[in-house]
């Protein structure tokens, strides 16, 4: 399994977690949630910046010393996603542990007082089986060698190295302007200079460029990305798929589609929608929505990291849309919530509870919840991050989140709402 050590990076002070099958993490506004997540998201996606510097070897695309190359990139990667000014300081240590003897550290470097240059602040620290495996790629693979070779066969390697047969994907919160225009963000991603890159978020360019990539086949919508995939023979589990199309269309209220640059949603045989047009919620949700189908028609396990996917949704559809990330799930994959909403976390409790019910033998679970989005107990974990320190979140034989997490902002208000009452009373 998994491990990840967090000390004194951005709000986290002290985290030492492992990584399950389905995370979720809830917690007060600037605890560490999304510091957490994105530090999930930097260390399974190391394995993705080896292979593409491997493969920019091979197009000449880089000179000089590869190895050199990858750890700026790595640091470049590091700064972006928690460093937010150039005035940063802070002692801080991040560690992900991905099985016996193989790790990454990152931490400060201990030459940055005597330099102002970025990369001298921030030093990545490899295991010795990854430094040993990176220093034989070289030997694996000739100067003139296809990349798509190389993406092959280092890619099999890579994933047993680090432990992970999976395609690590970060959603991040604040979709609604991206979905509206994803040609304005990907001209500004691809037109800025390199000191105006240091400043953006790097998990929000990489997701502006997976949607930029992913709209082109979407001009009939997930329904056309079936089709697609059945003549491309890919392996599909039809009822699953069948039934995360319709849970989509549900949250949707409609039907999404992209054609010559143009999003939208078809609301019913007589009205069509720019996206631009459709609700706040439709337009946070879309992506999520799209992307998840996506991977369920293809022949990829996928680590997906979403953050906030309750985002101006109403509670119907939080619990519509939560129980597609965990049929999602239940089709090979893995998955990381934060959440601030109790629907998102009662939803869940939901379908734990069914899957313990039915393993017990009680008959008629999926009579009232699916079984394709029943929840396993033992694949999930839940965290309440609060001052900077993840806890916790389940109690009990059944894993259930606890009350108290879920309920807290209620019970708040019924003791205000009692307080109020007692002191109108002794004033009558």
């Amino acid at each position: 399994m998994h491990r990840l050590v967090l000390h004194n990076l951005g709000p986290v002070k002290d985290c030492d977690i492992n990584v399950n099958d389905f995370m979720v993490f809830t917690g007060p506004q600037a605890s560490g949630k999304s510091t957490i997540a994105k530090a999930v998201f930097f260390f399974r996606t190391v394995k993705d910046e080896i292979l593409d510097c491997l493969v920019k070897k091979s197009k000449m695309e880089i000179t000089g010393d590869w190895k050199n190359h990858l750890k700026n990139s790595l640091i470049i990667k590091f700064y972006r996603l928690f460093i937010s000014t150039p005035n940063f300081t802070g002692d801080f240590e991040a560690t992900y542990y991905y099985g016996d003897s193989v790790y990454i550290s990152v931490c400060v470097s201990p030459e940055y007082e005597n330099s102002d240059r970025l990369l001298d602040y921030v030093n990545i620290y490899f295991s010795d089986k990854i430094l040993e495996h990176i220093s034989l790629l070289d030997s694996h693979h000739a100067a003139d060698a296809k990349y798509k070779v190389i993406q092959t066969q280092e890619a099999q390697r890579m994933s047993q190295l680090f432990s992970d047969q999976y395609t690590t994907v970060f959603i991040p919160a604040g979709r609604s302007l991206i979905s509206c225009m994803p040609d304005l963000f990907k001209d500004l991603f691809d037109n800025m200079n390199r000191r105006q890159s240091l400043n953006t978020d790097y998990s929000v360019q990489r997701f502006v460029d997976f949607i930029h990539r992913l709209r082109q086949y979407l001009s009939d919508g997930i329904s056309g990305m079936l089709s697609d995939a059945k003549l491309l023979g890919n392996e599909i589990n039809l009822p699953r798929v069948e039934k995360a199309e319709k849970i989509i269309e549900i949250i949707l209220k409609g039907k999404y589609w992209c054609r010559q640059g143009l999003d939208g949603l078809t609301i019913s045989s007589e009205k069509q929608i720019p996206l631009k047009q459709a609700s706040s919620g439709q337009q946070e949700a879309v992506w999520v929505s799209n992307i998840v189908f996506y991977y369920l028609t293809e022949n990829t396990r996928v680590f997906l990291i979403v953050e906030e996917p309750e985002s101006n949704l109403y509670p119907d559809t939080q619990k519509e849309l939560t129980e597609l990330l965990s049929l999602f799930h239940n089709a090979g994959n893995q998955v990381l919530i934060t959440t601030h909403s109790p629907y998102v976390l009662g939803t869940l409790n939901n379908l734990i509870y069914a899957s313990d019910i039915a393993a017990r033998g009680v008959e008629g679970v999926e009579k009232i919840i699916d079984s394709d989005c029943w929840l396993k107990k033992d694949k999930i974990s839940a965290w309440h991050v609060e001052n900077g320190i993840p806890n916790n979140a389940t109690e009990g034989e059944l894993g259930l989140i606890q009350s108290d997490v879920i309920e807290g902002a209620s019970i708040k208000m019924m003791d205000d709402c009692d307080a109020l009452y007692d002191l109108s009373a002794r004033e009558e």
